[in-house]
């Protein structure tokens, strides 16, 4: 048998990793992949200097991989997916342009305006063919009142619209009227989930019902379905996609699961990446366990971590962190806990002149007396949710849904202009 030797700058990308003072034809299909995804802007040479190491380093970050400028199976991996080339809008600066401009262009704020390695900061200047990134995400409202102008730009709204009886029928809830921007999501209780997802000769009745739905979009609302039989979720959005010959279906909100749960957290991950196979996007609810305010924290914290395994698992690029803009005040004698929306718990914090503690759980708290007794006041501020903002884009997420959005006022479309321009909906 003949041997054939070949060099290693003649090596085909991902037969090797590749790092500083590296050349070859790998080092420009690697280059020429970063370009294509928006990270290098340099020329395509085959030679691995410093703005091919600075693009290196800055896609690791982006997709939270060990920062070390060495392109290796990971780095390979991801760009290989959609996923490298999603939510980023690279911008060449024209002659006699000003950011200020630019920036109206693209309803954002002067902030969330990017650099790119090799080609300054536009905070500092801009220079005609200057090339400066700007993060895209989807940004969706959910239940917002209905008829009310908005005064910022939405990739759509979400609305509560179908419930599943206890029948086994669709029952129609007219929530919002048939908006071509409104994605309508159908739900059930948690018993009438276990009953459907466990009898399959329903299926192809409430099959039916779904696809006499006169609506453009819908999608499904599975939080009250019962964690224990995530296999019949499967088989269930199979049959679903199978029997209206759909590709895939529009949104899919799943429940973020408390860690403490291992058994039904290990059931989630195995299933999430075929989930995430059978929809266009995936809506992440966290969770919270709500014992205590401790432990509140601990299973925020945590829901911020598994938020990395998105990325190596692929499904960052379709995922949508549903955010809540509530409060969670405790007694702490009793140990009893209330659901606040946000303005009540913007006016408690103003009564108190107390700390605030803020963390990794992206969550502001405090403790104050009322009546005498201790309690402990859990919320998000305008500075949590910029570092939720902030989060969603270091991790790649498609985006954000937001509930309760309204009740930020002014501060709400500041801080989403401030952080990326909104994607809008292409309508499939």
């Amino acid at each position: 048998m003949a041997l054939s030797i070949v060099k290693a700058n003649e090596l085909p990308l991902g037969r090797r990793n590749l790092f500083y003072g590296c050349n070859g034809n790998d080092v420009k299909e690697l280059q020429y992949s970063l370009k294509l995804a928006g990270f290098y802007f340099g020329e395509m040479d085959g030679r691995f200097g410093m703005l091919t190491g600075e693009a290196v380093a800055l896609f690791q970050q982006t997709f939270h991989l060990k920062i070390d400028g060495v392109a290796g199976r990971q780095v390979f991996n991801i760009l290989n997916h959609d996923i490298a080339k999603k939510g980023r809008i690279i911008y060449t600066v024209k002659k006699n342009e000003a950011l200020d401009n630019i920036s109206k262009r693209f309803t954002v704020n002067k902030t969330a305006w990017q650099r790119i390695p090799g080609q300054g900061n536009p905070q500092l200047k801009i220079y005609p063919g200057m090339k400066m990134l700007l993060y895209e995400k989807s940004f969706y409202g959910w239940d917002m009142p209905d008829g009310i102008p908005l005064p910022f730009s939405l990739t759509g709204m979400l609305s509560s619209d179908y419930r599943i009886g206890a029948d086994g029928r669709l029952e129609y809830l007219g929530v919002h009227g048939a908006n071509l921007n409104i994605c309508h999501l159908i739900s059930a209780e948690k018993e009438v989930w276990t009953k459907v997802l466990g009898a399959k000769k329903s299926w192809r009745k409430l099959v039916h019902e779904i696809g006499d739905i006169q609506v453009g979009k819908y999608g499904l609302d599975l939080r009250q379905a019962p964690a224990n039989k995530l296999i019949h979720w499967r088989e269930f959005l199979k049959f679903l996609c199978w029997e209206l010959t759909l590709p895939n279906i529009k949104l899919l909100v799943l429940p973020f699961l408390v860690a403490n749960r291992k058994l039904e957290n290990q059931l989630f991950w195995l299933n999430l990446p075929l989930f995430g196979s059978l929809t266009k996007n995936i809506l992440l609810e966290p969770v919270y366990d709500l014992s205590t305010p401790l432990a509140f924290e601990v299973s925020a914290v945590q829901m911020v971590k598994d938020l990395r395994r998105l990325t190596k698992m692929g499904l960052a690029g379709k995922t949508l962190l549903v955010a809540e803009i509530a409060g969670w005040d405790w007694d702490i004698e009793q140990n009893q806990w209330e659901k606040l929306p946000f303005k009540v718990a913007r006016l408690i914090r103003a009564q108190y002149n107390q700390p605030v503690q803020s963390g990794a759980a992206i969550v502001s708290k405090f403790y104050y007396l009322k009546h005498n007794v201790r309690h402990c006041l859990i919320y998000q501020d305008e500075e949590d949710l910029w570092e939720l903002f902030s989060k969603i884009i270091k991790l790649n997420l498609a985006g954000v849904v937001i509930r309760g959005f309204e009740d930020l006022g002014e501060a709400g479309p500041a801080l989403v202009a401030g952080s990326f321009t909104v994607l809008q909906d292409d309508g499939n």
